[in-house]
């Protein structure tokens, strides 16, 4: 395998010049070309692409490709390239493109590396509020350079966040989180600041329906090198490209997935 910590380092650099591009459209927000996404594009669900999205995807693209030539690649503006790699770079410039439109200060890029089937980098910074964290596998895991961990509360004492908007009234698994959320301590939380929250051991789980390979690759890997865990509702590995996840601190992690079991 090559060096983890030297492409994490690399990638890092990358990262931060990346949201140096990031900022330089964040501060001329009105100026923004928004389009819909089309069949070219990884997602063609109609939802929102802008120039800030492909300038700095292409930045990536082209500085990432280079740290491990021949890898693979999953961007979410412009889809795959596979090269029969073993590595898979997955890119996500912009995650929550409606929510940076409006100027909100909380988005983040998201970059992973996926060795074969497993994430073994992730690495994910929201610019305006210049925060970092990452991990590598084996490693630990990071923010600004200090590393973080879960917390070790019970279910009992438990915050979760969840995004229960994204589920319809009448889905089981929306009456499920439901009463999940009536038998814990219950916090709401943005989507990435609880991934951010949950590996420093603010939180305790995040209920994530519906996620995509390049929303939550760079999870996968932070949240269990903090210590955490993460399966999909139905107990299973995360395998697929679009799946119901669950993050925790692993302490509760069964006792949740019980809740989604009956």
């Amino acid at each position: 395998m090559i060096n983890l910590q030297e492409i994490l380092n690399q990638s890092l650099s990358l990262v931060q010049q990346a949201a140096e591009i990031w900022l330089q459209y964040a501060t001329n927000i009105q100026d923004l070309q928004i389009q819909t996404k089309s069949s070219d594009d990884m997602k063609t669900d109609g939802s929102p692409v802008t120039d800030a999205d492909r300038a700095i995807e292409e930045f990536l693209i082209q500085w990432l490709a280079d740290l491990i030539p021949g890898a693979n690649m999953i961007w979410e503006e412009t889809g795959t390239q596979d090269n029969d790699s073993e590595y898979t770079r997955i890119i996500d410039p912009i995650d929550g493109t409606r929510e940076f439109a409006r100027g909100t200060d909380d988005r983040s890029i998201l970059v992973a590396l996926q060795y074969w089937s497993e994430i073994v980098l992730g690495i994910s910074h929201m610019p305006v509020i210049d925060e970092v964290v990452y991990a590598t596998k084996w490693y630990w895991a990071y923010r600004n350079w200090k590393k973080i961990q879960v917390s070790d509360r019970p279910l009992a004492e438990a915050y979760i966040a969840h995004e229960r908007r994204k589920y319809h009234q009448r889905d089981e698994t929306y009456n499920q989180l439901k009463q999940l959320c009536d038998a814990v301590q219950y916090y709401k939380s943005d989507r990435l600041r609880a991934y951010h929250y949950l590996a420093q051991g603010k939180i305790e789980a995040f209920v994530a329906p519906k996620q995509s390979l390049y929303d939550m690759a760079p999870f996968v890997c932070i949240i269990s090198e903090a210590g955490g865990r993460v399966t999909t509702l139905d107990w299973s590995p995360i395998t697929q490209e679009f799946t119901d996840a669950l993050y925790t601190n692993w302490v509760c992690h069964d006792d949740i997935l019980t809740f989604f079991s009956d």
